[in-house]
């Protein structure tokens, strides 16, 4: 007598729950690692010619290394495109996959380079997803997986489940249905309960929060002070504005040989990162985390200073080969830019750490925000850094002058919209060279 097939709700059911499973165990590993990468870039050095010679073939050799030997072909750097690649071309290996982008983005991680790890994070819950609903036969199916391992690697990088659930809102471009949403409700939960076990299991003080979890912020003491609320959209929107263009800017240069301009790009990341490192900027190197967590306040011309650093060194690590997300180092260049508007009104205003503090994460969603068009998905990642109560009202109140700043007022498009169309663009060019 033949064996009956396992029903297909089951079967779903066993698939999701392994999904969850897969997604907390490697990006729980990828996670200790990246601490252990960023513990690391804050030693202290010896500042000797040979240490800093050494350790400048060092980072070029890690560069080279991820450029010629372990970055897939498949990879751009940009999350939206690689999924849309999975999706419609199905070229990319998934076993291959994940293991190439977890190697390259730690050592982008380990050369210091401004990437985040949410980036990987999505694009391997969007392998394992495609990865282990391959059994269904039925595309639908597939492109759901894809989409639930991917809002549920995000979901992960930033310990929160309804960044995750509003990540899949505002990046599946399909119309949603109840089947999708439930599925990837159940993910994302039981995904954040195994994080959880996991990182008590490794003795973390406080497993139900993310790493840059802020206690002791505090709201302002006066309707005076929340008054310079106002003040934030108009400086965050114009800064985010300037850093797409930065970003498009560098990625016009690289029009003519781009291999060369690959290995080039990495001499230069070296000598940078060298002189960062062995100076008082290294803070500013690695995914962010340091400046987040050490910096609750700076002097104007300190805070200036890392914002201008930070600024050109993300966006052309942006436009680099260097594989790692766009999402926590944009967070970071947003809380520098909240650290230098909260010094300038610190002694005009009268505001206390705390208020500072408040104001720098305030600004740092608005930023995201306008450089994302991820509003949603902006205001539900405040709640990884603060309080609901604290970090709720000024941040929807922010990220809503963003979005009629954005969408009504001047129109502009994410710096992941505006990538896709000049790539775009730069096809159709070289294609008319061509014939």
């Amino acid at each position: 007598m033949p064996n009956k097939p396992m029903p297909y709700g089951l079967r779903l059911f066993l698939s999701l729950t392994a999904l969850a499973f897969l997604i907390a165990l490697v990006l729980c590993l990828f996670q200790y690692l990246i601490s252990w990468i960023e513990a690391f870039l804050t030693m202290e050095l010896p500042k000797t010619p040979l240490a800093i010679s050494l350790y400048a073939i060092g980072i070029l050799a890690l560069s080279l290394l991820e450029y010629f030997l372990l970055l897939p072909p498949f990879y751009k750097g940009n999350v939206a495109s690689m999924i849309s690649l999975i999706e419609k071309e199905r070229k990319v290996p998934c076993i291959k996959g994940i293991l190439s982008v977890f190697l390259c983005c730690l050592i982008s991680f380990l050369i210091g380079i401004p990437l985040g790890g949410e980036g990987p994070s999505v694009f391997i819950g969007a392998l394992m997803g495609e990865g282990l609903f391959l059994w269904t036969k039925k595309k639908r199916d597939v492109f759901d997986g894809i989409a639930v391992g991917a809002a549920t690697g995000f979901s992960v990088a930033f310990l929160n489940p309804l960044a995750g659930f509003c990540y899949l809102v505002e990046h599946d471009g399909r119309k949603q249905q109840w089947k999708r949403l439930l599925e990837v409700v159940y993910v994302l939960l039981l995904s954040y309960f195994l994080m959880v076990l996991l990182r008590y299991l490794q003795g973390i003080p406080d497993p139900f929060r993310y790493n840059l979890f802020r206690q002791g912020l505090s709201s302002m003491e006066s309707a005076e002070h929340n008054l310079l609320f106002l003040l934030v959209p108009p400086f965050a929107f114009v800064a985010a504005l300037l850093f797409k263009h930065a970003v498009l800017s560098i990625r016009n240069t690289r029009k003519e040989d781009y291999k060369m301009l690959c290995f080039l790009s990495s001499i230069f990341a070296a000598l940078v990162v060298v002189v960062i490192r062995f100076s008082f900027l290294s803070p500013l190197l690695g995914i962010g985390t340091t400046i987040i967590h050490s910096f609750s306040s700076l002097a104007v011309e300190d805070a200036l200073l890392f914002l201008f650093i930070r600024f050109l060194f993300t966006a052309f690590a942006f436009d680099s080969f260097y594989a790692g997300g766009q999402v926590l180092p944009a967070l970071t260049i947003g809380y520098l830019l909240g650290l230098f508007l909260s010094a300038l009104l610190k002694d005009v205003a009268g505001l206390k750490t705390g208020e500072e503090t408040l104001l720098s994460l305030v600004t740092m969603v608005a930023f995201y925000a306008s450089v994302s068009d991820s509003y949603l998905t902006s205001l539900a990642i405040a709640f990884s850094f603060g309080p609901f109560e604290t970090m709720a009202l000024p941040s929807l109140f922010v990220i809503g002058i963003v979005f009629l700043f954005d969408r009504f007022l001047f129109d502009t498009k994410s710096l992941s919209k505006m990538i896709v169309e000049y790539d775009a663009n730069m096809d159709k060019s070289e294609r008319k060279l061509v014939d």
